[in-house]
C-alpha cells in the first residue's frame, strides 16, 4: 500500500501570475540577493541575526525541557496567519475528509481529530459527514480558539485543549479518531498512535495524514550539496508508520506533494508562518552567509519542496 498514486503539484513559483518577488527598487530579485542578511532591514527574515530568517530556530541546550509547551508556543503564535500560509495543509485535509467519508459509519458518528489546528479538517469533515457528536482538540489554545470561531458545526460538538500524544483526559469510545499533519509532532509516532487507537470503539477507524521520509528533500539536499545540516525533523518511511497497530486492520499509503515556491525565502516564511519551526534535536543554526548559500542552491534546483503526506487507514476489530 506505499506506492504513490498521485503527484499533486501546487505552483506559486516567479513565473505564476502575481508572483514575482521584487527588491527594493521594485526589480524582480531573490530576496537574498537583494539585501544583505547581515544587516537589518524592515524584513524580519533578513535581520542581523540568521536564527531569525531559519524555519527552525535552534533552542539552546537545557534551556526547553518541554518540548510539546514549544510546540504548543510556537503554533499558538502562527495562529492568526495559518490559513494564509497553510496551502498543502489545506489540500490534504480536503483529501483526508474525502477519505473518512467513503469509510462505513453510524448515522450521527463520535468523532474526535486530534491537533485542528485552525479547522481545516474539522470544517471539510462536516461538510461531509453532517450531524455528528464532535470531540475537537488542539495542544495549543490558541489554535483551539480560531477552530472554534468558524461554522457550527452540525450535532453536537465540543473543543478542549488537548496533548494528542497523551490524551488522558479522553474517555474513548469513538467511531472515528482521525488527524490531519499533526501526529509527526508526536515524540514517539507510533506509541501515540497506539493509544488513539485504545479511543476507538469496535469497528471504528484512525484515520490520519502526516509526514514520511522524503519530505522536504529538496531542503536537505541543498543543505548537503554545501556539507551542511539542516535542521528539518527527520520523518519515517511509510511502511514502519502504525507499526505498533498490531491489532488494528489496514494499512499506510503515501502521496507525494510537490509545492513550487516564489524562492527560497518563500518556503521559509510559509514554514514560520504555520509554525513548523521545531528544530530537529541539537541542531546549531546556520550563519548568515551559509543560510544565503543554501538558499541559493535550494533557488538554483527550482525551489520547489516535497510534502511526502502518508494516509494511514485502521480499522479496530
Amino acid at each position: 500500500m506505499n506506492k504513490p498514486h498521485s503527484v499533486y503539484t501546487i505552483d506559486r513559483s516567479p513565473t505564476s501570475p502575481g508572483n514575482m518577488a521584487h527588491d527594493a527598487d521594485g526589480n524582480p530579485d531573490h530576496p537574498y540577493m537583494a539585501h544583505d542578511a547581515d544587516r537589518s532591514t524592515d524584513d524580519p527574515y533578513m535581520a542581523a541575526d540568521a536564527t531569525a530568517v531559519q524555519p527552525y530556530a535552534n533552542t539552546p541546550a537545557g534551556a526547553d525541557n518541554a518540548p510539546i509547551t514549544s510546540i504548543a508556543t510556537r503554533f499558538g503564535a502562527a495562529a492568526q496567519h495559518y490559513d494564509a500560509h497553510a496551502h498543502v495543509q489545506r489540500e490534504v485535509a480536503v483529501r483526508l475528509a474525502d477519505k473518512i467519508a467513503d469509510l462505513p459509519r453510524p448515522a450521527r458518528p463520535k468523532v474526535l481529530e486530534i491537533g485542528c489546528g485552525t479547522g481545516l479538517l474539522t470544517q471539510a469533515l462536516a461538510q461531509r459527514l453532517g450531524a455528528a457528536d464532535w470531540t475537537i482538540t488542539d495542544i495549543s489554545p490558541q489554535m483551539l480558539a480560531v477552530a472554534q470561531s468558524g461554522p457550527a458545526l452540525p450535532g453536537t460538538a465540543r473543543f478542549q485543549v488537548v496533548d494528542g500524544e497523551h490524551p488522558d483526559s479522553l474517555n474513548g469510545g469513538y467511531d472515528i479518531v482521525c488527524s490531519s499533519l499533526a501526529v509527526q509532532w508526536f515524540t514517539d509516532l507510533n506509541n501515540g498512535l497506539a493509544r488513539l487507537s485504545r479511543l476507538l470503539k469496535r469497528g471504528g477507524y484512525l484515520v490520519v495524514a502526516t509526514l514520511a521520509q522524503e519530505t522536504f528533500h529538496e531542503w536537505r539536499t541543498a543543505h548537503q550539496a554545501l556539507g551542511l545540516t539542516p535542521a528539518t525533523p527527520s520523518y519515517p518511511t511509510s511502511h514502519v508508520i502504525g507499526a505498533n497497530l498490531t491489532d488494528m486492520c489496514g494499512g499506510v499509503h503515501s502521496e507525494p506533494y510537490v509545492y513550487r515556491h516564489e524562492n527560497g525565502l518563500a518556503f521559509l516564511r510559509d514554514l514560520r508562518h504555520i509554525g513548523a519551526t521545531t528544530p530537529a534535536p541539537g541542531h546549531i543554526p546556520l550563519s548568515a552567509r551559509q543560510l544565503r548559500q543554501v538558499l541559493k542552491q535550494f533557488d538554483q534546483s527550482g525551489a520547489t519542496s516535497t510534502y511526502q503526506v502518508a494516509y494511514g487507514i485502521w480499522k479496530k476489530p
